[in-house]
């Protein structure tokens, strides 16, 4: 059996998704960093080769979909949304991961809390969201390590309101191996 994921999922610290790989990975396990979708390339033909790719590898039945979307869009507009919701009906692939979570938009943290707690009706998934602040352009040019990367990150939330999650929701940090399974 062969499974494949976004490489995105080592962040995420789900006790539940940490057991569920740790079992995995008794299988033979493929990391699969697909391109990230695009409105708009100098060549049309790259634009639909690039979805085709994406769809072809998200509509199998035994890959999860890491759904990376900004705050600072509306989740509606994510075409990575409607795709998932495509090959996932169920949302029981799928986890969504929101970026940036600095540049939530004045007076839309509210409706963004209620997403990234899984409360949003429109937009629950049985593995829920999490978030990411990962270091900008300059501070990558600068040389910021991985971890100095993740200690602003941790800083972060400590300070921002998305950071405010009831206990029942881990905030977002490299993933470290947890107690076992059962």
């Amino acid at each position: 059996m062969c499974c494949n994921y976004s490489f995105a999922l080592v962040l995420l610290p789900s006790t539940t998704l940490v057991c569920f790989l740790q079992n995995l990975l008794r299988e033979e396990l493929q990391l699969i960093d697909l391109p990230g979708l695009i409105a708009s390339a100098p060549k049309k033909e790259l634009i639909e080769l690039i979805r085709q790719m994406a769809k072809e590898y998200l509509k199998r039945p035994n890959t999860l979909i890491a759904m990376c979307c900004p705050f600072d869009d509306d989740l509606e507009n994510q075409e990575i949304r409607e795709i998932a919701k495509t090959l996932d009906p169920d949302a029981r692939r799928t986890v969504g991961i929101l970026t940036k979570a600095d540049r939530i938009p004045e007076g839309q943290e509210a409706t963004w809390m209620k997403i990234l707690q899984n409360h949003q009706k429109t937009f629950q998934l049985l593995h829920g969201y999490f978030a990411v602040k990962n270091p900008g352009q300059p501070e990558l040019d600068e040389g910021l390590s991985n971890e100095e990367a993740r200690e602003k990150e941790e800083e972060f939330f400590h300070r921002a309101s998305v950071g405010e999650q009831p206990k029942s929701i881990d905030r977002p940090r490299p993933f470290t191996p947890r107690t076992p399974c059962p």
